[in-house]
């Protein structure tokens, strides 16, 4: 297979019309959205006639004339390169892109520019992660946070819960019933603290 024939034919809006049409971080990278991802995509052998069709768009709206086979090439480069990514992320990339946030193509798509262009990209993007993370952690402080993984205390909290008397029958259970200890290594143990 030639990597010409990756580049989709027929009408590429098919491919594009039920796409995310992110503007910003917070509409895909929120948790619990949902997204593309573009190692799923590329399993089902997807990934670069979109990311294709994208990049062709990009070359377009930035009036530069672009042929096929590169767009191909720079296409698959991102999809081989950024599996981990969602589709969104490239989405938003090449609006970004497309508004000269990270500077000027001068009349052609070079895969080294465009790569350049991702790392910028990539660094508003752990930013935003980072921003996020260190928001949602200021307003779970002080706060106990009940997941599906079990209840999560603020720092004060785990310290009153750590530094609580345990006896001997309950540091048995948890570590005969939550680690699976045998009870006569677990009498071991405790037999060892005490001594």
């Amino acid at each position: 297979m030639t990597d010409d024939s990756l580049m989709p034919s027929g009408k590429p809006g098919s491919l594009t019309k039920n796409l995310p049409k992110p503007k910003h971080f917070a509409d895909y990278l929120a948790p619990g959205s949902k997204t593309t991802s573009l190692s799923k995509l590329n399993e089902e052998r997807k990934a670069v006639p979109i990311v294709s069709v994208l990049f062709d768009g990009l070359a377009r709206v930035s009036g530069i004339q672009a042929d096929e086979r590169s767009v191909v090439l720079i296409a698959k480069a991102f999809v081989e390169d950024l599996p981990g990514y969602p589709l969104e992320d490239i989405i938003l990339f090449l609006r970004k892109v497309s508004r000269g946030e990270f500077g000027k193509l001068y009349g052609k798509l070079s895969l080294p520019d465009l790569m350049d262009m991702w790392r910028q990209y990539d660094q508003q993007r752990l930013a935003y992660l980072r921003d996020q993370h260190e928001r949602r952690k200021a307003e779970c402080d002080g706060q106990s946070m009940v997941t599906g993984l079990g209840t999560f205390h603020s720092p004060a909290k785990r310290q009153d819960l750590d530094n609580r008397p345990r006896t001997k029958q309950s540091m048995e259970w948890v570590l005969t019933e939550l680690y699976g200890l045998p009870v006569e290594r677990v009498r071991e143990i405790l037999a060892k603290k005490e001594g």
